[in-house]
């Protein structure tokens, strides 16, 4: 069945607990959207928190402080993993 069979069944909004400092994490579920999704960093982060494309090491991560929120043009919200220096960190995604 073609993905985008999907899309309506979907949720639109989900939020990924880092709960381990340094290990990479992605959220559970293939999302699929065409238009991307927003992604923004819990304002009750004590630090900042990085996201980048599977596969990327921390280095080559974004930043996102606290409150901070990008749009990502990407098809599944699984293809983004994010790591933190903190445990406990939260990010939230939307699709776009």
């Amino acid at each position: 069945m073609n993905p985008r069979d999907y899309l309506i069944e979907q949720p639109i909004a989900g939020m990924v607990t880092l709960a381990v400092t340094g290990t990479y994490y992605r959220y559970s579920e293939d999302i699929y959207n065409d238009s991307g999704f927003y992604i923004k960093a819990n304002p009750d982060n004590s630090d900042t928190i990085y996201f980048g494309n599977t596969g990327s090491i921390l280095t080559d991560k974004f930043p996102l402080d606290g409150g901070d929120i990008i749009h990502v043009n990407v098809w599944n919200v699984r293809e983004i993993q994010f790591v933190s220096e903190v445990a406990n960190a939260r990010v939230h995604w939307l699709k776009a």
